[in-house]
């Protein structure tokens, strides 16, 4: 799913306000478009760096698998299960998808 949020906060030098572009998320400023990871959640974007508006998406795909697939773990510094199906099974990924 897709999530937006709007982010207003503070920061060590004071309180960020209209003037001051830039997406505020768990305290950290982003410009805008600049990317962000939330851990192994969320892969996010300041959308509108005037209006402090940000998007984020789920980081991991959710499978819906046939019961003769299974998911494996997540490969060594990646976040997601990767699906495991025997050669006769056809995933369809997303366009644009890369293995995070």
């Amino acid at each position: 799913g897709t999530m937006t949020g709007t982010g207003t906060g503070t920061s060590g030098t004071g309180t960020i306000t209209g003037d001051a572009p830039g997406c505020m998320y768990n305290n950290v400023i982003y410009q805008q478009d600049q990317k962000w990871n939330d851990g192994c959640k969320y892969k996010c974007t300041c959308v509108n760096a005037a209006t402090h508006q940000y998007s984020c998406q789920g980081l991991c795909l959710n499978w819906q698998l046939p019961s003769v697939c299974h998911l494996d773990p997540p490969a060594t510094g990646k976040c997601c299960q990767t699906p495991n199906c025997p050669s006769y099974i056809t995933l369809n990924y997303p366009q644009g998808y890369v293995a995070e």
